[in-house]
């Protein structure tokens, strides 16, 4: 090993069992030439499982593991010769099964045979330049690669699987040198290496997949934990406590699976490693536990919060790397299994309703529902997938983030219900036979299901082909329910439960009695109506569904006979059940009424109705502003809303009814949206704004069609648009005869690492006479962002261009509990121009102003993220305007 020239020299050597492969050749896959050059095809499907309230500020998302852009990596063969030391023939072929962005060239070796092996033994030289990169390559001094060799293919049904989606077992033996000293971490063991000594690094006689390399003269060896055979190695010096609570979580989880679910642990020894990184993904291979460095950053106030995306890594230790899987459709195994035991674990550290916080209610949220079943339950229908599903045939980068929320979270709350369902003690026996008996095996979702038969003497296949195969929902509400009272003096109740989705379950149902008994049933939920009675000594006070909230219901505001309400100020999160009222302040300003300010309330109704007051105050006119809506969130079909508003702002005073048709966004195909709008308008005179030409009165009624949307070209080039059309409807008393249109288009292009260029086209023109506030504002941080928010810089038409060149400044990522995320900056061109009849085009000015940008990306506690954006534009050119503007946040303008 060269650290300074990036590279590996190898002299490999591979026994191949008898009778595993054709006679005529061997077929080797040459893994780290995916990084040869980008590939053409497309980005790379990240599998990063997203995370509860880590929201991307870009459109354009990098590779995570690349942190200066893509670097090449590449493996050159030497020689291949047999156990006799004769040369082999031999030949580099492409690889056309390597997934979407990976390069396929060159991926393959063919060895040719021309007589039996002798030995059964292929010697290969060869030589690997490793990238730039995390986790598959050299980062500042930590080496950690997995696929760094020559892999022997795995051959089956004589076919050679060269899509490297199977695990190829093997058994290693590796001589390791390198010319500088470090330690040396591997599946075998941990060794402290000198310059130029040669360590050998011990038979692991168990089938692995890979066999890891994680060297780096920083490491520091912690704590070593007898009893589980744990070993700690952390890079910096005040990591020491934050691997030791590493530590300590590992042994706690190790032995809550023993003990729990009678899952011995499957490796002698276990590793816990830090290593670069600016995610929060843990990575097992084998039985080395890979932390990245944010893990160890963050402080201890955040302790709840690291300890859940730990410990769902830490179950791959049994299902992933012990019991195998193919890693593209049945991720529900290293993924929703071990998601599942890592959130029984969290419920026994902390509760079955545990925040992440243990001092505060308020902005805390609940790790099962909001970590978990609001990763689960908020997908657009049109984008749901089985659990059962292929991530890499998926041909929409951004819908790998639901697949893998999908595989995840609703696999592990699938996989509780079904514990729920058969019960704790069916459920371990056959979790535990299921594990015993397919170790070192490559399972799917029958195996599972049959070791769950065997021991809950039940005929799951329903359950299975209904949450594994398919995309329904589950929703049971109560009906309609009489209480009477009997001659012997009890009460009798008569309820009814609804079934309003397709999927079913077990569902309980409880009544508390004014007395305080709580009474339960358990109904097979089949029906579309089933009753339930109960016979009390009071009549019932309460009356719930599925109490204990074991089921993954799409709406739980209707379980309950009484309502849970909650009212928070700024930003909460609400449980499910809950109806709350939300107060939130909101910042805005146009040319009428300047800077404004609003303190809005939001009220989800229930699932289908929301509505929203915003009271505001307008600082050019001062006065009052307002804004009331009531929206039908799915009017007859569920990508339809419809929405009741009325307002007064900018002299207008609106009552409207509007529809609006929203696809799902998806990132490389067409999403958009329809709206119509039917308004009542009427404009009043009350501007005392010193610009102001006129003091317009008038009924502006109108009705209005807007379409946007948005495309994606691999990744590289994202065009968008929005058109907008109003017609004054003269039906409703209109004093004006005009027609307005207004059309933005922009594109985004992708430059390169954290480089793009945005390029704005605005558009707009008015036929006819309209009046001043329906005319186009060619000043402000929406169109010309050098330029003050005045009447006079309005008129009937407006041609105006916006090109903005971002490029990072600070791209590693600061951890903590105020975290940065990185920070970009910005140069932008901003020109424009307005005109009418009586102001030709040719006769009126051009303006134009130039400037610079800032934007950091803070994350808060590892829950809110806020893009703080500043932004500096001067004009040029210009007699008139000559003042430079300072824009927050892209809305509020200054001086």
């Amino acid at each position: 090993y060269q650290p300074k020239a990036r590279r590996l020299y190898g002299n490999m050597i591979v026994t191949i069992p008898r009778g595993s492969h054709p006679a005529d050749q061997l077929l080797f896959a040459l893994p780290m030439n995916r990084f040869l050059a980008p590939d053409p095809r497309g980005p790379e499907k990240i599998l990063k499982t997203p995370i509860f309230a880590l929201d991307e500020f870009q459109q354009l998302e990098d590779n995570p593991y690349f942190p200066e852009g893509f670097s090449s990596g590449k493996t050159i063969i030497h020689t291949v010769s047999d156990g006799d030391g004769t040369p082999l023939k031999y030949s580099i072929k492409d690889n056309p099964e390597v997934r979407v962005g990976f390069n396929t060239r060159q991926g393959l070796l063919q060895v040719h045979l021309e007589r039996p092996l002798p030995q059964s033994k292929v010697w290969i030289e060869f030589e690997t330049h490793l990238p730039l990169r995390f986790q598959e390559g050299l980062v500042d001094t930590e080496l950690m690669t997995v696929q760094w060799h020559p892999q022997l293919l795995f051959f089956h049904n004589n076919v050679w699987e060269i899509d490297l989606m199977k695990p190829s077992l093997g058994t290693y033996e590796v001589i390791w040198n390198s010319s500088e000293k470090g330690i040396l971490i591997t599946t075998s063991g941990a060794h402290k290496v000198t310059k130029g000594q040669s360590v050998l690094l011990p038979s692991v006689q168990r089938p692995l997949k890979y066999f890891p390399l994680i060297f780096s003269p920083n490491y520091q060896q912690g704590h070593t934990e007898s009893s589980t055979g744990m070993h700690a190695f952390y890079l910096e010096p005040d990591h020491r406590s934050r691997s030791k609570v590493l530590q300590a979580w590992t042994k706690e989880f190790i032995v809550f699976v023993r003990d729990h679910f009678k899952l011995p642990l499957p490796w002698e020894h276990i590793f816990v490693v830090e290593i670069q990184g600016d995610d929060e993904q843990i990575r097992v291979v084998n039985n080395m536990v890979l932390v990245p460095t944010p893990h160890y950053k963050r402080a201890g106030l955040m302790e709840r919060r690291i300890m859940g995306f730990f410990t769902r890594g830490l179950g791959e230790l049994w299902f992933g790397e012990t019991v195998l899987h193919h890693i593209d459709t049945q991720l529900w195994l290293s993924r929703g299994l071990t998601a599942f035991l890592s959130l029984r674990f969290y419920a026994y550290s902390y509760g079955s309703d545990a925040g992440i916080f243990d001092f505060i209610d308020w902005l805390n949220p609940r790790y099962r529902e909001h970590f978990y079943e609001l990763m689960a339950r908020e997908i657009p229908k049109e984008l749901q997938t089985p659990i059962i599903s292929s991530v890499h045939s998926n041909d929409d980068g951004s819908e790998v983030s639901v697949l893998l929320r999908t595989m995840t979270y609703k696999a592990a709350l699938v996989i509780s219900m079904l514990e729920y369902m058969i019960g704790q003690n069916s459920f371990q026996k056959g979790l535990e036979h299921f594990y015993r008996n397919h170790r070192y095996q490559i399972i799917t979702e029958r195996h599972f299901r049959q070791s769950m038969q065997m021991y809950s003497e039940q005929q799951l296949d329903w359950f299975f082909e209904q949450w594994f195969y398919t995309t329904k929902e589950m929703d049971y509400a109560i009906g309609p329910h009489v209480s009477q009272k009997l001659p012997n003096g009890l009460y009798e109740t008569q309820l009814t439960v609804l079934r309003l989705d397709q999927a079913i379950m077990p569902v309980e149902v409880q009544i508390k009695t004014e007395s305080g008994k709580i009474l339960k049933k358990r109904i097979q939920g089949r029906k579309k109506r089933e009753t339930v009675n109960f016979i009390s000594d009071t009549p019932p006070d309460k009356i719930s569904l599925d109490p204990d909230e074991q089921l993954l219901e799409l709406e739980r505001r209707n379980n309950h006979s009484f309502t849970f309400h909650r009212i928070r100020f700024a930003f909460d999160w609400k449980k499910q059940r809950e109806v709350m009222t939300l107060w939130k302040i909101q910042v805005d300003s146009n040319a009428i009424d300047g800077k404004q300010v609003w303190v809005g309330l939001d009220n989800d109704l229930s699932r289908l109705y929301s509505i929203q007051v915003a009271p505001g105050y307008g600082d050019k006119n001062k006065r009052f502003l307002y804004r009331l809506g009531l929206t039908r969130k799915q009017f007859w079909y569920s990508n339809l809303q419809l929405s009741l508003k009325t307002s007064e702002f900018k002299e207008i005073r609106t009552q409207g009814i509007s529809l609006k048709y929203v696809t799902p966004s998806r990132k490389e195909k067409l999403s958009y949206t329809l709206s119509t709008s039917l308004k009542r308008e009427v404009l009043f005179g009350g501007s005392d704004s010193s610009d102001s030409d006129t003091d317009e009165t008038g009924n502006t009624s109108n009705i209005t069609v807007k379409h946007t949307g948005h495309y994606g070209v691999k990744n590289i080039y994202f065009p968008s648009w929005s058109f907008s059309l109003e017609q004054p409807l003269h039906l409703l008393g209109a004093d004006f005869s005009y027609t307005l249109l207004k059309s933005r288009i922009t594109h985004l292009l992708n430059m390169g690492f954290r480089r793009r260029l945005r390029w704005n086209w605005i558009f707009a023109n008015t036929f006819g006479t309209s009046p001043g506030n329906k005319k186009h504002q060619l000043g402000g941080p929406k169109v010309l962002r050098g330029y003050p928010q005045k009447t006079s810089l309005r008129d009937d038409r407006m041609l105006a261009m916006r090109l903005d060149f971002e490029f990072p400044l600070l791209t590693k990522a600061q951890w903590g509990n105020l975290s940065s995320l990185g920070v970009q900056g910005s140069l932008f061109y901003d020109t424009g121009k307005l005109w009418s009849d009586k102001n030709p085009f040719h006769q009126s000015p051009q303006r134009q102003n130039l400037g610079v940008g800032l934007l950091w990306k803070v994350d808060a506690l590892a829950l809110l993220q806020t893009p703080l954006k500043v932004e500096i534009a001067h004009p040029f050119n210009d007699q008139e305007f000559k003042k430079p503007k300072i824009i927050l946040g892209g809305v509020l303008s200054f001086f």
